[in-house]
């Protein structure tokens, strides 16, 4: 019994485990051909506190954005996904491209752009960035601009959960943010509208949980049993 216990207390401590969500932690815009080639003459991050333009991150719609990051400080969004669907905007002061490149970086990973994705300005569709194509990784303080080969993916998969980029559009008829804060400037934004769908790896569901517990339970006791009549029982000699 005592077995069956330790057992069956796994199986729910196993049952209760909680997945730690994908984060959207960082995110890098810049001016880039149609391949995603990161052309060095404008580009936006989410580090603030240096000359770059900051890019912004919100919910909401483009008439009424609720703002993640706000003014100069490091702009760590901090989106957790979960499963479902998923709509985030961002917003950069406006500058002239000709196509918008994405990185996105998750888990307060620096190093590696989970997600890569390229945009004509005028909207149209969207495409991963291969690994093959340099873009805009962060900015550095002898005013040059890091490089980091593209994700060549759309989706980033943490802990079970899958985070794909499944929409992308584009619009510059909006005026939310100035180059340093989330407030109009007077000028348009470029801003885009970002779909994500998030899916889970197959998982036993809680009654399977319960079911596996019951069997382990019976087949403990089916043990228990044999065990019991296996036992050397004493033997009788009759005397002719």
């Amino acid at each position: 019994m005592r077995l069956a216990l330790i057992a069956i207390g796994a199986i729910s401590m196993f049952a209760q485990h909680a997945l730690a969500l994908p984060t959207l932690t960082g995110l890098t815009t810049f001016n880039c051909d149609s391949t995603g080639q990161f052309i060095s003459n404008h580009y936006w991050d989410s580090e603030g506190d240096n000359p770059v333009y900051n890019v912004y991150v919100f919910t909401g719609s483009v008439d009424s954005p609720s703002f993640l990051t706000t003014g100069n400080a490091i702009q760590n969004p901090g989106y957790e996904f979960t499963v479902g669907t998923h709509t985030l905007g961002i917003a950069m002061e406006t500058t002239y491209i000709s196509n918008l490149g994405i990185n996105l970086w998750f888990d307060d990973d620096r190093v590696n752009n989970r997600i890569s994705a390229v945009i004509p300005i005028g909207g149209g569709a969207f495409s991963v960035i291969e690994s093959g194509i340099s873009t805009f990784s962060y900015w550095t303080t002898s005013t040059s601009a890091v490089t980091t080969p593209g994700s060549d993916t759309l989706s980033y998969t943490s802990d079970g959960l899958t985070v794909t980029l499944t929409g992308l559009s584009i619009t510059t008829l909006a005026d939310n943010v100035s180059a340093f804060d989330a407030v109009p400037s007077g000028g348009n934004d470029i801003t885009a509208l970002m779909t994500f769908t998030v899916t889970a790896a197959a998982v036993p569901e809680p009654s399977s949980y319960a079911t596996a517990a019951g069997l382990l339970v019976l087949g403990l006791a089916a043990y228990r049993r044999k065990s019991d009549n296996s036992k050397a029982r004493p033997v009788h000699f009759a005397i002719l």
